[in-house]
């Protein structure tokens, strides 16, 4: 059978006919999108072993799927693509598969889909919200919940819309490849990823040198992570020279190692302490003890998942301080928070009050309780 002339879906039931051989997940938006739609990926493995399972995915976030035994392929674009490399693109994916799965309400997410497969199932808009139309564009579709369902949780409707039984865990990316960092075996340490996309969504550079100290102090190695970005980088050096001046046992490891070596160094340590961004969640699928530092995200929709959490109801609720198994979220109680707004200013760059409110004894308190330290 081939995709042109298969279908493989009943409209009327949202039923399948026959298991798909060929499926097409599109996922294109930033890294911790990807991270979360992983358990998706491992729910139609285990429903659909004998499948080829493709994932369309931005080039800078391939490398979170490496390893990954769930995924057959990865189709990599970029975000602004020349006519040339678009051609490229549906050519590869036209009528290829017998379903396509968009995670995105996105008008070009239905393109890629439709275009890929005569079966597409994802997301539209509430009925009372503009674009409730678009459903008429997909085989089966469900209405997406931004504010009061988790992302795994949501996405995991995908999978019902199937009839298949939801795995809800993460899964890291995986690498044989050494990490060259002297000193590590036998000693501990804590990962700090300090940096995330956006400024609305950063702790102060202040903050985070006196929590290096602080760990340095204790006995502990401490790494920083980060992503090669000249501007991340040198925000990243903020820290690092200050901290460095005082003690060598701080390491700087910004743009060296691939997403699957940093799984693997983040699955050893000690303790990862990090903003609202993808290596957050990263950490949490290692099983890492962690603290995210939430300031106007929602956690009720965008919380790392914890490790073996397995219940089809949020982990986290939409203010406080909440741990749950080996995920720590700490929030400042201002009244706003969370706003959901993009900073205080309402832009990307700028800064968010309640981040930095967020003082640093109360982070150290955490640390302690966490690294059992007095």
């Amino acid at each position: 059978m081939n995709a042109d002339s298969l279908n493989i879906m009943t409209k009327e039931n949202n039923t399948l006919a026959i298991a798909p051989q060929r499926i097409l997940v599109i996922a294109m938006r930033y890294l911790g999108d990807l991270m979360l739609s992983t358990p998706l990926l491992h729910t139609l493995r285990m429903a659909y072993p004998d499948a080829t399972i493709d994932v369309l995915t931005y080039r800078n976030n391939a490398g979170l799927l490496e390893g990954n035994r769930d995924v057959d392929n990865v189709i990599e674009t970029i975000q602004h693509q020349s006519w040339a490399e678009f051609g490229y693109l549906l050519k590869r994916i036209f009528q290829h598969y017998d379903l396509a799965i968009t995670l995105e309400i996105n008008n070009r997410r239905y393109f890629y889909a439709r275009l890929a497969a005569k079966n597409v199932i994802g997301f539209v808009p509430q009925k009372h919200n503009k674009g409730h139309w678009k459903k008429h564009l997909l085989t089966a579709s469900v209405e997406f919940d931004n504010d009061y369902t988790h992302t795994i949780l949501e996405i995991a409707k995908l999978g019902d819309l199937l009839g298949i039984p939801a795995q809800l865990q993460q899964v890291a990316p995986y690498t044989d490849h050494k990490i060259d960092v002297p000193d590590l075996t036998d000693n501990p340490y804590v990962v700090l990823h300090t940096h995330p996309q956006w400024r609305y969504k950063r702790w102060p550079v202040t903050n985070w040198i006196l929590i290096a100290e602080f760990l340095i102090a204790k006995g502990y190695i401490v790494i920083l992570s980060g992503g090669p970005d000249r501007k991340e980088q040198a925000y990243i050096e903020e820290i690092f020279q200050p901290v460095q001046i005082k003690s060598k046992r701080i390491v700087n490891l910004a743009g060296q190692l691939s997403l699957a070596q940093l799984a693997k160094l983040l699955a050893s340590a000690k303790l990862f302490i990090g903003p609202d961004t993808g290596i957050t969640h990263l950490a949490a699928a290692t099983g890492s003890p962690m603290i995210a530092l939430f300031g106007p995200t929602n956690p009720v929709k965008w919380a790392p998942w914890p490790l073996a959490y397995t219940e089809r109801k949020n982990p986290f609720q939409k203010k406080g301080d909440q741990t749950i198994n080996n995920v720590t979220l700490l929030q400042w109680p201002e009244d706003c928070v969370p706003c959901q707004n993009e900073g205080c200013d309402l832009n990307r760059e700028s800064d968010s009050r309640c981040l930095l409110d967020l003082p640093v004894s109360h982070v150290v308190l955490h640390i302690k309780k966490l690294l059992n330290l007095k």
